[in-house]
């Protein structure tokens, strides 16, 4: 598969225009917008949404070793590379291919401290072969094999396309269905409206909303595109897994366990955009007044109070809940040696408890269980008000549920109490 006709920009920075003008105009042919800028104004001007870097190694006037030189690609990186930028990849456009590792190492090195918004891939090209060419015929084909041999890239640059193809699909299947111009500010507002009533499920009548209903009309469009999505995903036919796939980071269980704890809280935690004043269901909070109904009395040491609300999303949607359902529980540094982590793990294994680790939550990587048993209900004023709880992070979708239902099993758990010889 050819992932190259899904560029459809690109930035060229090299201190002579000469040498890139060339594979500028090719990319120009191909329909692909490109914008040349010489390294010292590149640090200078604003430019969004450009799928790939072309950029020669050799930027500065003034570096005389190659750590100068990569140093002042790093620069122009922390100027070009901003979040309004978009993800991009790197292609190492120079005579000195060579070097590439090296400077994929030193690049690396300012992903830790989130120094400007990192490239997705770093791939080289030898400029001095195109130029003894005179040729920039193969190019496209030549990246796309680098792509390719790169399957993380590729896949990345593959997913991102069907993401844009999906979204597309999405919007004309709606708008089909108004064919009409001159109402289709009317028809849509309603067809939106309908599969928002659908996605809740709150099935209100006569027109009527119910608050932050416009919130489960994105969400039921993120469904429609996720459908679209796998409809078009399927037809890739690159495998990005080898037979045995290898865990980078065997032997040290620290490493593993810190990314681990990142992934785990990408998939199932939210810490963006949270706000107290707004309580939804799967909010966590930590326990700043001593609620003796949440305090979990037999927590670790060095561990803080925490509780989740969990008032059903319908009882949230219809405006129905009359107070806060907390569920209290606990939140620990967790272990990073495996048998005191299994240990701790053990000790708080029981059918009350939801424990979930490793997530990586503030600085560090976190235990944390809720105990079903400690339950009680407090009012939103009291929920907004920091000094008594502090809002941590959202549980997404996919956590709450299973909290949810987890929870809901043990409180409707059933049991006969048989009468017995003393």
């Amino acid at each position: 598969m050819d992932v190259t006709k899904y560029i459809k920009s690109v930035l060229i920075i090299d201190d002579k225009q000469e040498e890139v003008q060339p594979l500028a105009e090719h990319l120009f042919s191909q329909d692909i917008y490109s914008t040349y800028v010489k390294p010292e104004d590149a640090k200078h001007q604003v430019f969004r949404n450009r799928q790939l870097i072309f950029c020669d190694l050799y930027l500065s006037d003034t570096a005389t070793e190659l750590q100068g030189h990569i140093s002042e690609l790093r620069s122009i990186l922390k100027h070009v590379a901003t979040p309004e930028f978009g993800s991009y990849g790197i292609v190492l456009w120079t005579s000195h291919i060579h070097h590439l590792d090296m400077v994929r190492q030193k690049i690396a090195i300012d992903k830790t401290a989130h120094v400007y918004e990192m490239p997705l891939f770093i791939v080289g090209l030898d400029k001095a072969e195109y130029l003894h060419r005179g040729s920039y015929d193969n190019i496209l084909t030549e990246l796309n094999q680098k792509l390719i041999e790169d399957k993380a890239a590729y896949f990345f640059m593959n997913w991102r396309h069907t993401v844009e193809i999906g979204a597309d699909k999405a919007l004309s299947d709606i708008y089909d269905l108004s064919p009409n111009y001159t109402s289709s500010n009317v028809d849509l507002k309603h067809l939106l409206y309908l599969l928002a009533d659908n996605y809740s499920g709150v099935h209100v009548k006569g027109g009527s909303k119910y608050p932050n209903m416009y919130h489960d009309a994105y969400k039921a469009f993120d469904e429609l595109l996720h459908e679209n999505l796998v409809a078009k995903q399927v037809e890739d036919d690159v495998d990005i897994f080898d037979a045995v796939t290898t865990n980078p980071w065997s032997g040290r269980y620290e490493e593993e366990l810190k990314n681990l704890g990142r992934l785990n809280s990408k998939i199932l935690i939210s810490t963006e955009d949270v706000n107290q004043e707004m309580i939804l269901p799967g909010s966590v909070y930590a326990v700043k007044n001593g609620n003796d109904f949440l305090e979990i009395t037999e927590k670790p040491e060095h561990s803080i109070s925490i509780a989740i609300e969990l008032t059903p999303p319908c009882d949230y949607a219809q405006n129905k809940k009359i107070i806060s359902r907390l569920v209290g529980g606990f939140c620990v540094e967790c272990p990073n040696i495996k048998a005191d982590v299994n240990r701790l793990n053990e000790k708080y294994k029981s059918e009350a408890n939801y424990r979930l680790w490793p997530i990586f939550w503030g600085e560090s990587v976190k235990f944390i269980c809720f105990d079903f048993k400690h339950l009680c209900g407090v009012s939103d004023e009291e929920l907004k008000d920091v000094g008594k709880y502090e809002l941590l992070f959202v549980a997404k979708n996919k956590l709450f549920a299973d909290i949810l239902q987890k929870f809901s099993s043990h409180a409707a758990r059933l049991g006969v109490s048989a009468i017995i010889p003393s």
